[in-house]
């Protein structure tokens, strides 16, 4: 329909070279076909909402959005780097406070969820799924902050090179004491000047010719100003499974009740994150505000 009003609305404004095709003239004739298109387009969009409230779900298009999510997620979440995985024990756990990581996002159009149509908002559901892992990265660098058991090493250099130089003196001293630290979580403006001296390609912070060290970095969405420097074995990630799936993540996808042309989704995960090796992380905390300088 869109395109038709377009059309139409073209030969409106030329329409004084149509007048020899119609009995009045062409813009009072073509004015009226814009109407006519205008309310059909209506009536059409009700006819469709009905005929889509009266079809039946496709169980296999959901089961295929589902599948979406848990797989973008399985993509995106890094926690088997971060730490030690394991599933809820009621013998073991029962004394864990867990929290609610969750979506539930309505207004999805139910024809995405009939067998027929031919829509594909395969992106609109892998967000969804790196949405909760984005999360979690949240929720283990918030409890490693608020651990005050782990060490806080302060830092007075801003200068690039001398900050380059204490991270790579404190990943030293952790492996001295038994620990593989892998991952560390960098404010992505301190990554950036990395990159310029060529200790980072944004992804990774080499440290020497053999050890590097995976980045986490801050974002305009999630802000951080630390250093964090982590052996996974610092922390256990311990995850409930919902509704009997073995899965870390839950996706149930449903109608919504006030709403026969609409669906939702509710995508959680259950879990707690401790720190049971305090010594196996180090917090780097700048003495100043600012950002590291280049040298």
């Amino acid at each position: 329909m869109p395109f038709f009003l377009e059309q139409c609305e073209a030969l409106i404004i030329d329409a004084k070279r149509w007048d020899f095709l119609f009995t009045i003239n062409a813009q009072d004739a073509l004015s009226i076909t814009k109407k006519w298109i205008q309310s059909y387009a209506i009536y059409c969009k009700k006819l469709n909402e009905e005929i889509v409230k009266r079809m039946n779900l496709d169980q296999e298009k959901i089961d295929l959005f589902s599948k979406i999510v848990i797989d973008e997620y399985k993509n995106s979440s890094i926690v088997s780097e971060l730490a030690e995985i394991r599933k809820f024990n009621a013998e073991t756990d029962s004394g864990l406070k867990f929290i609610h990581i969750c979506h539930n996002i309505g207004n999805l159009p139910k024809r995405w969820f009939i067998k027929d149509d031919d829509s594909h908002p395969d992106h609109i559901f892998n967000n969804f799924g790196r949405s909760i892992a984005r999360e979690e990265r949240v929720y283990v660098l918030e409890t490693i902050k608020k651990t005050d058991s782990i060490e806080i090493i302060s830092l007075r250099e801003n200068n690039t090179a001398a900050v380059f130089d204490k991270i790579k003196y404190i990943f030293s001293q952790m492996r001295n004491s038994g620990h593989n630290p892998s991952v560390i979580f960098l404010p992505l403006e301190l990554t950036k000047k990395f990159v310029l001296d060529h200790h980072s390609n944004y992804r990774i912070l080499k440290i020497d010719d053999i050890f590097s060290l995976k980045i986490v970095n801050s974002s305009n969405q999630w802000p951080f100003e630390e250093i964090v420097i982590l052996d996974k074995t610092a922390g256990l990630w311990t995850y409930k499974p919902i509704n009997n799936s073995e899965e870390r993540v839950s996706v149930e996808i449903t109608p919504e009740e006030d709403n026969e042309s609409t669906m939702k989704i509710l995508v959680q995960t259950t879990v707690n994150y401790s720190i049971v090796k305090p010594d196996a992380v180090k917090k780097v905390k700048f003495d100043i505000s600012v950002v590291p300088s280049s040298p």
